[in-house]
């Protein structure tokens, strides 16, 4: 497994990067998780929901040429009314994740419901009201695993752990 991610990212700036990586790495399945920073909607400098929907499907598609298989995540959710005050993004991240749900069906990939998974314990996201805690990322990271135990692990093929 390799972590491509990049802080600060929007799917404008992952396109471009995304078949390059993929090439290098030759990867069976790519974990794809983007556009929290797009939902900033600054179409006027390729940001937006609008925008980050239309790099997802890109990506998605590089992806396929390819032959890697993808796991599309939602995006976590944020805190509302905390230190930063996010609010207004944070209103829009559950009507933003209906697209990307949307989206991995009619893609027909796997999905990643990450907001699912932390919607709930807001005790998840840290200070700055955005990214996760520890505890926060570890939670992904099982939400990830569960899924792509489910979507991608053949029966019979992988060690017991002792």
């Amino acid at each position: 497994m390799w972590n491509e991610g990049s802080g600060g990212e929007t799917t404008t700036d992952g396109l471009p990067r995304l078949r390059p990586l993929l090439l290098a790495y030759r990867p069976e399945v790519l974990l794809l998780m983007e556009g929290t920073n797009d939902l900033l909607d600054r179409p006027d400098i390729g940001r937006g929901a609008d925008t980050a929907i239309v790099n997802l499907r890109q990506m998605i598609a590089i992806a396929k040429s390819l032959n890697v298989q993808v796991a599309l995540a939602t995006v976590p959710p944020q805190r509302p009314n905390g230190l930063r005050n996010r609010a207004a993004v944070a209103a829009i991240i559950p009507s933003f994740n209906d697209r990307i749900r949307a989206l991995a069906a009619s893609e027909a990939v796997t999905l990643v419901d990450v907001y699912a998974g932390m919607k709930d314990n807001l005790s998840l996201i840290g200070i700055d009201d955005l990214h996760p805690t520890e505890l926060g990322y570890s939670v992904m990271a099982d939400i990830f695993y569960q899924a792509v135990v489910r979507a991608f692990e053949v029966p019979g093929t992988s060690a017991a752990i002792r």
